[in-house]
């Protein structure tokens, strides 16, 4: 999150309506993430390996770990106006740990919706390249593979003397950096701004380009196409449904992404912008959970179960994608 321009401090009635915006968004941000996770593992959808649940859980990971840096360290500290770990002595600053966590979570999920895409565009496009990534047992290399360069990311940027750190009088997480960088430091920032400037961007036009796709090879003339060809349609319909879901996922880190770059710049004296940009970073991890569960009618019913709602009684509606050229609305009673 990025400081407004605003040079006044921020009025208490702003800060302590901003901290209860933060704690309800985040308490049903969480409780939609837990929900999702415990879903998934009864449902079988993580033992039966299916690769799309498998990175979504990743990124799930990465949203959970971004609430609880809220919970513990932005929530609390704009309710209280002040440091409220300044007593605590430990073997390293507690902010700053609480924050490096923030670093991390924000790379999970911007690595593993780049992977998201990849796997989406390797399905559709590269068959080869997704058996070669995804496939069985070698998926879990490449998130243990991503893993690692996150790991290496965030602590070599740390180690560098780059950290993450919350200010509390104006209540945002910021990167506390020396004034004099090495070079070595310089390339890690120009990295980590270069991918985060430039991941989504190329997820979006790879999602629109795939999208694009899948409606043109329903017209006779692309018959002969690969896609048309070699997978049945009910697995077609599912893909796409899972593209979507994907397109969805990736279009909250770019809205996340443009904040970023766009509304610091706004002159904001009573730093209302700030809050903004932390309700859009809550709002990114609250739909991942959300988007999955509007498109998966199976995860939904369980999830019905796991809250010991009778179903039966429950009518929802939803919109459902059964195919690249046939989207329609309906009223589903869930069994």
């Amino acid at each position: 999150m990025s400081a407004s321009n605003g040079s006044n401090p921020v009025l208490p009635g702003i800060r302590l309506a901003g901290a209860a915006s933060y704690l309800l968004i985040n308490v049903v941000s969480l409780l939609l993430s837990i929900f999702l996770a415990v879903v998934l593992w009864k449902s079988g959808d993580l033992k039966s390996k299916r690769t799309f649940f498998i990175i979504i859980v990743q990124h799930l990971i990465s949203d959970m770990m971004s609430e609880m840096v809220q919970l513990t360290l932005v929530v609390p500290a704009t309710f209280a106006g002040y440091n409220i770990y300044e007593d605590i002595v430990l073997f390293y600053d507690l902010p700053h740990l609480i924050a490096f966590f923030d670093t991390v979570a924000y790379n999970g999920q911007l690595y593993f919706s780049f992977l998201l895409t990849i796997n989406r565009f390797s399905v559709f496009i590269f068959p080869k390249l997704n058996v070669l990534l995804f496939t069985g047992k070698r998926v879990y290399v490449t998130i243990a593979l991503v893993w690692f360069i996150i790991a290496v990311f965030v602590i070599l940027t740390n180690v560098g003397g780059c950290r993450k750190s919350f200010n509390f009088e104006k209540f945002y997480l910021w990167h506390d950096c020396v004034k004099d960088i090495s070079q070595f430091l310089w390339f890690m920032k120009m990295w980590g701004s270069y991918t985060s400037t430039y991941f989504p961007a190329i997820m979006m036009v790879m999602y629109i380009a795939l999208i694009a796709y899948t409606r043109l090879s329903n017209f006779k003339v692309f018959a002969n196409f690969s896609w048309n060809s070699q997978v049945n349609s009910k697995r077609r319909k599912r893909e796409f449904s899972m593209l979507i879901q994907s397109f969805l996922i990736c279009v909250c880190l770019e809205i996340q992404n443009i904040s970023f770059l766009s509304l610091p710049k706004i002159k904001d004296d009573l730093h209302i912008i700030t809050f903004v940009q932390n309700w859009i970073v809550l709002l990114s991890s609250f739909m991942n959970p959300l988007v999955v569960f509007i498109f998966n009618g199976d995860l939904r019913t369980n999830l019905f179960m796991l809250l010991g709602v009778r179903s039966s009684k429950i009518q929802v509606a939803v919109t459902r994608f059964v195919g690249p050229s046939d989207t329609r609305s309906q009223g589903t009673l869930s069994q």
